[in-house]
């Protein structure tokens, strides 16, 4: 890069740093180097590089012409794993994986996600669902297995206590009622068919493993 190339885009990144834009860098470069001066579409490209934060003022490297790939080996390597990516695929034919994708479009080939399942029964798929579903329902009825699953419960419930006492209160004082009830445990037992066995427990019992097997 020559001296005064150089000495141009010192003076830009300088107008550039003092919060100028790039029409006025143009005129200030004007009015001091007249025609030698860098154009405006110029000093708007090296502002964009700058505020790219980009600044250094050498030429940008230009991009070395693109390597030609072989469409038939790049056909033989995705057919024969198709769940490559274009990474993958650009890693071994050396290039960036958007001439892959590319090439890959120009051979007519799509990118999509396997289906787990057809969109589109046949008339022997559909057929052959209806009579294992007709087999499933009819053991699920005949069998007995869901008559024979028992689930229980337990909860803590109150009862009224009837009893009532006396209360030692001041002249015109109304009675007060009794609001802290008793609590029993009441463990229940039921299946498919309704209730098979409920029981209160007294109230020194709790539930235990040997309540349930009892």
């Amino acid at each position: 890069m020559s001296n005064q190339k150089f000495r141009l885009r010192a003076c830009l990144w300088y107008e550039f740093k003092q919060g100028k834009s790039a029409a006025e860098a143009h005129r200030a470069l004007s009015q001091v180097f007249d025609e030698d001066a860098l154009s405006e579409s110029q000093c708007k490209r090296w502002f964009q590089r700058f505020r790219d934060g980009d600044e250094s003022l050498e030429d940008q490297k230009h991009g070395s012409r693109p390597q030609i790939i072989d469409n038939d080996a790049l056909k033989e390597a995705i057919e024969s794993d198709p769940r490559q990516t274009t990474r993958d695929l650009a890693e071994q034919f050396g290039c960036t994986h958007v001439t892959i994708e590319n090439h890959l479009h120009g051979m007519g080939k799509t990118n999509r996600y396997g289906k787990w399942v057809p969109h589109k029964l046949s008339d022997a798929n559909k057929a052959t669902r209806i009579v294992i579903t007709g087999i499933l329902t009819h053991r699920a009825k005949n069998s007995g297995f869901f008559d024979s699953i028992v689930t229980s419960n337990e909860k803590w419930i109150q009862y009224d206590n009837t009893a009532r006492k006396r209360q030692w209160l001041d002249s015109g004082e109304a009675p007060k009622p009794d609001i802290h009830g008793k609590k029993v445990m009441l463990c229940v037992w039921w299946n498919s068919k309704g209730l098979v066995y409920f029981e209160v427990l007294d109230s020194v019992q709790t539930v235990t493993v040997n309540l349930y097997q009892g």
